[in-house]
């Protein structure tokens, strides 16, 4: 069997590209996730390494290719370990990168937070309902406007932050530049906060949107990974695991 950590744009749109998906099975963290794959069999839920492990064990796996979100890093790393106590050979796909030379670059979410803390005015924060509290401590007296998916953890989330519904914006991308002027007009946005989270993640139409309007883009930058980057290859790579299976 192979297994597809999934949950993502490119994990959806790979998939549609085979042929045969009878030997593969993807899991995914959440019921969106779910929703974006399509006539395959997916699995909803969190695994530690050790989970992992059990479940590499028990579907027979023999190759794992990592199709997760790049900023999921707990969840490639989990893998990683898993990957290794099982001996199952682990494919990394990276997506294309993509950056601004007019944004605010940050390297850790330390380093964003203490940037965060520094800046006063209207910021829109593009980067999901996990970290809205560290955001929130750092509010300062500035107002945050928070992105989020429509999904009641995320709100949730945001609610237990004493973030106001006033300052919520709960829709699904990606989002068009003009989409994102608009929200930036409505809400008189002027630092805009984002994960470089790559070319096909709708992070160069808030670039672009951000330059339109005179908004400072505030990014913080992807940690630095190897593996293969085209559909092509990991295509040939399930071609040769099939053949010596």
């Amino acid at each position: 069997m192979i297994w597809i950590i999934g949950g993502t744009s490119e994990a959806r749109e790979f998939l549609s590209g085979l042929k045969d998906t009878d030997d593969i099975i993807i899991t995914v963290t959440t019921q969106y996730g779910k929703s974006l794959i399509q006539d395959a069999k997916v699995i909803t839920g969190r695994m530690n390494a050790e989970e992992m492990v059990g479940f590499i064990e028990g579907y027979g796996i023999g190759l794992i290719i990592d199709m997760s979100h790049p900023f999921a890093l707990e969840v490639s790393s989990n893998a990683i370990v898993a990957s290794n106590q099982t001996g199952t050979r682990y494919i990394r796909y990276i997506r294309n990168s993509a950056e601004s030379e007019d944004a605010i670059i940050e390297k850790s979410m330390d380093d964003l937070l203490s940037k965060i803390d520094e800046i006063t005015g209207n910021i829109l924060f593009t980067t999901g309902s996990k970290d809205i509290p560290k955001f929130e401590r750092v509010r300062g007296e500035s107002r945050h406007t928070y992105r989020i998916l429509p999904l009641v953890n995320s709100l949730k989330i945001a609610e237990e932050a004493g973030v106001s519904a006033d300052d919520v914006i709960c829709m699904k991308g990606p989002f068009t530049k003009e989409f994102n002027i608009a929200m930036i007009e409505n809400f008189g946005i002027e630092y805009m906060v984002m994960k470089e989270s790559g070319e096909n993640s709708g992070f160069l139409d808030k670039i672009e949107a951000c330059r339109e309007m005179g908004v400072k883009p505030i990014v913080l930058k992807r940690t630095e990974e190897f593996g293969i980057d085209g559909f092509d290859d990991l295509k040939r790579v399930i071609v040769e695991y099939r053949k010596k299976s």
